[in-house]
């Protein structure tokens, strides 16, 4: 019970409590000022082969491949301009009019497309860029 309190009401502690549930020593005013403050070896050693490295794990990193898929394809309004272009397509094949051949209009869903496709590699540079420039720091 004592380690539950010590992650949520820490401060309320008496320092006596306090040393004893961290298993090292206080002086009167906090500080150290003499003699040995701290864990000794023994004890880190222990706590390194209970809990393990004192590290945090970095989530892990979604593939690019997959992350650029997702920008293109996924979200309700890429979703929405995919069924613009589908349903284009769409006409164009299904319903065309052979009398009225040169009267199909191609360009609309193959600029639709690219601008699709343009924008999610943008945006997917972007974040890459972000990601390396927090990484760096």
């Amino acid at each position: 019970e004592d380690e539950k309190d010590y992650k949520t009401v820490v401060h309320t502690f008496e320092p006596s409590k306090l040393a004893a549930i961290l298993k090292t020593k206080f002086s009167a005013d906090g500080k150290c000022r003499q003699g040995e403050a701290g864990l000794r070896e023994d004890q880190a050693r222990a706590f390194f082969d209970v809990y393990g490295p004192n590290v945090i794990t970095p989530p892990e990193k979604q593939n690019k491949c997959i992350k650029l898929m997702r920008m293109m394809f996924c979200g309700i309004f890429n979703i929405l301009l995919w069924m613009c272009v589908l349903a284009m397509v769409a006409l164009l094949v299904f319903f065309q009019d052979s009398s009225k051949e040169g009267e199909n209009d191609y360009v609309t869903p193959i600029l639709l497309t690219v601008i699709i496709v343009a924008t999610a590699l943008l945006q997917w540079y972007t974040e890459l860029l972000a990601e390396d420039a927090m990484e760096a720091m």
